[in-house]
């Protein structure tokens, strides 16, 4: 099963004099994008503020991005900023700040098998305790974390065949389970990519 890329490094800190230069010359600076479920879902209630306001400022100067692997309108409750950009389901949603009209869906051509096999988990995945199965509209999770360590064999088995008979979908083993996505040729870089060539938002950095 393919495994979860690996986190990009961060980037280093550009020096205030580069800034300038990026800033005079012709082009886009800067694209800020946070990865939510790294840094922002755990996050303590005594933490989170003063993320959520230091998002706020970067968004007043920078076009700001906040990427995860939740379920677009989840995302955009959890964070709750409305100058954001938003890439739910690894990008395979993303919407712009409120003022936008940004709303794009990649995979939807894939809804109707995710959905048969969202039920095709919850009647033949074997029923032991601890098991979580989430439609997160393009993706599924099957969350193992709460099973007994002898049950999770036996459930890796009977995904494996629920998937052998949907081509079209794909699993990526995770920490906690699988989370099953279309079996397309994208991942969050892409999606980056392609919300870094919108011309508008282009249109927006070249004004910073």
């Amino acid at each position: 099963m393919p495994t979860e890329p690996r986190p990009s490094r961060a980037q280093q800190p550009v020096p205030r004099e580069a800034r300038s230069r990026s800033r005079a010359g012709a082009g886009p600076s800067l694209l800020v994008c946070l990865d939510y479920d790294t840094a922002l879902r755990d996050a303590t209630p005594g933490t989170k503020p003063a993320a959520l306001d230091m998002l706020r400022d970067l968004a007043g100067h920078h076009p700001t991005a906040v990427i995860s692997r939740l379920e677009l309108i989840e995302l955009r409750r959890r964070v709750g900023l409305p100058q954001l950009f938003y890439l739910g389901n690894h990008g395979l949603e993303i919407a712009g700040p409120s003022e936008s009209d940004i709303c794009w869906e990649f995979g939807a051509d894939y809804r109707a098998e995710l959905d048969d096999c969202y039920e095709a988990c919850l009647i033949e995945l074997p029923p032991v305790a601890g098991l979580v199965v989430e439609h997160r509209r393009y993706a599924l999770s099957v969350c193992t974390r709460r099973v007994a360590a002898e049950h999770v064999s036996q459930l890796d088995a009977a995904l494996a065949i629920l998937l052998a008979q949907r081509p079209r979908l794909r699993a990526r083993q995770r920490e906690d389970g699988h989370e099953i996505e279309p079996a397309i040729d994208w991942h969050r870089g892409k999606a980056l990519r392609r919300l870094r060539e919108l011309p508008r938002l282009l249109a927006r950095l070249s004004r910073h």
